[in-house]
């Protein structure tokens, strides 16, 4: 999250106020931030006696490219390819010897999302976005002796908002908050992220 924060200070920082509004047209945009799957270190996913190790991953790095249509300052259409990271759990557990638990769910999906704009001010333009998330999963881990690898797909719904700040005609910056159903136990991935729009 210092890294984060530090690369919205200096992309801020290089910004110089324009008067400009959201520009019409094709845009593609580049998206990096964290994501965060909460239930991926639920304790109650313990289901064998005598558990001991415990270890979770619940945050990833996310990435992804986009392209979109700006129809006007009031709307937008876009669709993509996003990476949300790889999150995981293990135990030792004393219901066999040398037994463990674990399991580990990369995901990544192709999404598209409407996203409605409120008028901009002063460069900045507040938006809100619904959408679907065709999501991948690659899982790998053991039960106890068993080796448990397969792949898994589904759709889900996406909702996100955030703010966009026009820094010149054909270039503009975003931050954003998603939050994306996904299957598996993970059930919710939510996503914080900055991103530069080319247009």
């Amino acid at each position: 999250m210092k890294l984060f924060a530090l690369t919205i200070g200096i992309v801020m920082a290089v910004i110089t106020p324009l008067a400009l509004a959201i520009t019409p047209g094709y845009y593609g945009v580049v998206d990096v931030g964290q994501s965060s799957a909460t239930k991926a270190c639920d304790t109650t996913l313990i289901s064998y006696a005598g558990a001991s190790n415990y270890s979770c991953t619940n945050k990833a790095t996310s990435w992804g490219p986009s392209i979109g249509y700006q129809f006007n300052e009031n709307l937008a259409l876009e669709g993509g390819y996003t990476h949300m990271g790889k999150f995981s759990y293990s135990y030792d557990t004393t219901a066999c010897i040398g037994c463990t638990v674990a399991s580990s769910q990369e995901f990544s999906g192709l999404r598209f999302s409407v996203i409605g704009y409120l008028p901009p001010s002063n460069n900045f333009a507040l938006f809100g976005k619904v959408g679907i998330n065709r999501w991948t999963s690659k899982n790998t881990g053991n039960i106890l002796t068993m080796q448990n690898n397969y792949t898994d797909n589904g759709g889900g719904l996406l909702l996100g908002f955030g703010a966009k700040y026009e820094i010149k005609h054909n270039l503009a910056a975003r931050f954003q908050f998603e939050s994306q159903k996904v299957g598996g136990y993970l059930r919710n991935i939510d996503t914080l992220s900055i991103g530069l729009i080319f247009q």
